[in-house]
């Protein structure tokens, strides 16, 4: 029937109860893959009701998990309360069964446990809903997703480029006789034959003025320290 039905309207997506059916919807699935132009191999998507949903503050950016059927049952909800759903007026089964429809009880974590008798209509009603308020959010307007800007900037500085002047000021020191005894030293003396550090001013900032990174010449400091 399913099969059937998805030939005749082609609906963008098919919502499917994983609690009622885990085998048919593998079925859709393996039929899907046999007949690429029935699109079901990508349009039906199963949902088990204990599950939760991950939904994104457009706001904060914050995801916060939201137990599935509540959820659903929430935004059904919501859709009635705003007259965005037209029922046939001759379907008295669904009505009758949203009409029974209530919270028998909450569990210990504050989650509504809901009619498990005659509830099947709106079960299904809930997930061709919920395929709209996931799928379709700007028709539901009952959930945001974050927008995320494509525009880029360019800027004529390389990334890191003051950071690095900042390093390269923080570390310039005078060319004094102790400084230039550490690093114009004669690379055949032994390790201890000289000093490894020297102290100067913390408040220095000496010649700006250099060659390339890490280069030798005569210049301001002879060898740039990082």
């Amino acid at each position: 029937m399913i099969v059937e039905l998805n030939d005749i309207y082609n609906p963008a997506w098919i919502y499917c109860d994983r609690g009622a059916g885990e085998y048919q919807i593998e079925r859709l699935h393996i039929i899907g893959d046999k007949r690429p132009s029935t699109g079901l191999k990508n349009k039906v998507k199963g949902w088990q009701f204990k599950n939760v949903l991950d939904v994104i503050n457009p706001i904060t950016k914050e995801v916060t998990r939201e137990p599935l059927k509540p959820f659903m049952v929430n935004q059904l909800q919501i859709a009635f309360e705003r007259e965005r759903i037209m029922l046939s007026p001759f379907d008295e089964t669904l009505h009758k069964q949203l009409i029974d429809y209530e919270v028998v009880r909450t569990s210990q974590n504050g989650t509504p446990i809901f009619t498990s008798e005659n509830e099947h209509f709106i079960d299904a009603l809930g997930l061709a809903y919920l395929a709209f308020v996931l799928e379709f959010s700007d028709l539901t307007d009952t959930i945001k997703k974050p927008e995320f800007s494509s525009r880029i900037e360019h800027s004529s500085k390389t990334i890191g480029e003051a950071r690095l002047t900042q390093a390269f000021n923080e570390i310039e020191m005078p060319m004094t006789p102790e400084v230039k005894k550490v690093l114009d030293h004669d690379p055949t003396e032994l390790r201890g034959d000289r000093p490894t550090w020297v102290k100067v001013n913390e408040n220095y900032r000496g010649y700006t003025g250099r060659s390339g990174w890490g280069s030798r010449s005569g210049r301001g400091l002879s060898r740039s320290i990082w």
